[in-house]
């Protein structure tokens, strides 16, 4: 933002391709606007995070409020690179009496790992939800 607090966009005539992609990604930044500036007790949140769907999954980006000069920067996560280094550091270990399964936003299993197989209709005994933003 601005100084007088207007969401300053890249011009028209000079946007790069990777800034088409990025609003196209995004649809409407408007809400990432007044994400900035909401917060606790009617000041303006300093940092936090917007998500969004857009192709096969939720978005991430990441924005920050600056004092001098006023302004909100941001930068976006690339939910592939996300997933690959998630699930990179997954521990690949053979339970031999379990199985673990992380799942995506849509419930769909991603990642699993661990030998044991379910009969139809066994019920989930331990559900983990992962903290904001990635729940």
């Amino acid at each position: 933002m601005s100084s007088g607090d207007a969401l300053l966009i890249p011009p028209l005539i000079n946007r790069t391709a990777a800034e088409e992609a990025f609003l196209e990604r995004v649809g409407s930044l408007s809400e990432i606007e007044a994400c900035s500036r909401r917060g606790e007790s009617g000041y303006p949140a300093k940092r936090g995070w917007h998500t969004w769907y857009h192709g096969n999954g939720r978005n991430f980006l990441y924005w920050s409020n600056h004092i001098s000069p006023p302004a909100t920067s941001g930068f976006e996560v690339d939910r592939s690179a996300f997933l690959s280094e998630l699930i990179q550091s997954l521990p690949t270990d053979a339970l031999a009496n379990g199985r673990i399964v992380l799942l995506d936003e849509s419930s769909y299993p991603i990642y699993q790992w661990g030998r044991y197989e379910p009969s139809e209709g066994t019920v989930r005994f331990i559900e983990i939800p992962a903290p904001i933003p990635l729940e």
